[in-house]
This record gives structure tokens, sequence and C-alpha cells, in this order.
């Protein structure tokens, strides 16, 4: 009983995008996808499947040697405020003060949800600077299906700036549609392959 309250009380001080540390004793390599990330020129790549087919840990073993910061979905990332400051906080881990302006433009917006193309051109001014060689990983994107504001926000970011994104979740983003797979912007690994590797 004692162990579960010291486990609540560590749960209930992560804030929305935090990632706690979990352990990697049994994680299983799947050289196979990894050598499928390797070779994409992709700038985005999703990892589409239901929970349970190693989306997460598939995306801890390829970015383990690659220069990246990490953002986890929660119920938050439906509130568009929350997911542009929290994505902003994530990726001045590699451009240094990405996000000042947003968060000063965020302060005084009574409707972030009718900004948002306003709110993401902020953000992507600043990522203009994003190195080649970095990754912005979303974990859990599925959270942030559950509001169009959120993934208008998303998609504004990515074609309005240079940075790489890696997303893991078991929801489709609107914008990751088939033409954008077939031209090559996008590369998508589903089910099917993350359950036979």
């Amino acid at each position: 009983m004692e162990a579960n309250t010291k486990r609540s009380k560590v749960a209930m001080k992560l804030k929305a995008g935090e990632v706690r540390g979990v352990g990697r004793n049994h994680i299983i390599k799947r050289p196979r996808l990894t050598r499928l990330l390797d070779a994409t020129d992709a700038r985005i790549i999703m990892l589409i499947a239901p929970a349970g087919y190693g989306k997460t840990t598939l995306a801890r073993e390829w970015l383990s040697t690659r220069p990246h910061t990490w953002y986890r979905g929660t119920s938050a990332t439906a509130d568009v405020a929350a997911l542009a400051l929290e994505l902003a906080k994530a990726a001045s881990k590699i451009v240094p003060g990405a996000g000042a302006t947003l968060t000063k433009r965020l302060r005084i917006s009574n409707s972030p949800a009718d900004e948002v193309e306003a709110l993401a051109g902020l953000l992507a001014d600043d990522l203009q600077a994003w190195p080649a060689d970095s990754w912005l990983m979303f974990d859990d994107y599925h959270f942030a299906c559950d509001s169009e504001a959120g993934e208008r926000f998303v998609e504004e970011l990515l074609w309005g700036s240079p940075i790489r994104l890696l997303v893991a979740s078991r929801s489709r983003p609107r914008w990751g549609v088939a033409r954008r797979v077939v031209y090559g912007e996008v590369c998508e690994i589903g089910h099917g392959l993350l359950s036979s590797c």
C-alpha cells in the first residue's frame, strides 16, 4: 500500500509533456524498423498503431543516437494554448528562446483557438534555426486528435518551419494524409510493420 502511495505522489508531480523514466532492462531491439527509419528522407515520421505495439520503445531506440527533445501528450493537449506552450518548451531545448513571443501573445489572447495560424506562425518563426539533424518527438499524439485547433496548430507549425517531427499515435493525424506519404513528405510505419518486427 505504501508503494502505491509513493507512485501516486510521483505521478501527481508530472506536468503535461513530461516523461517519467521507464525501466529499459527488457527492450527488444528492432533493427529492421530502425533501418527503415534510417533510410527515410522524410522530415516527418509517423508511428501509427494501437496501444502495445512498441511505438514509444521504437522511438526511444532510434532517437537514442540523435539530438532530440521529447513531448508526451496528455488530456491537456486538447487545449491548444497548453499544447502550444508545451511544444515551445520542448523545442526550446533545441533552439534556446523558442516560444518567448508565443508565450507573450498567449498571455493576452482571449481565444487561442481562434488565433491558431498566428500562434503557430510565431513559434515557426522562432524555429527557423532548427538543426537539420535534430528531432522533436511527439509521443501520444492521439490526445491532439481530440482538438481540431490543436491539430491545425501542429500542421501550421510543420509546414511553416523546418522542424523534424517523429509522432507516435494511436490515431492518424488529420494532416498525415496519404498524398503526403506518397510524395515522401511523411513516412508512416503502421501496425502491420510494427507487429511484424
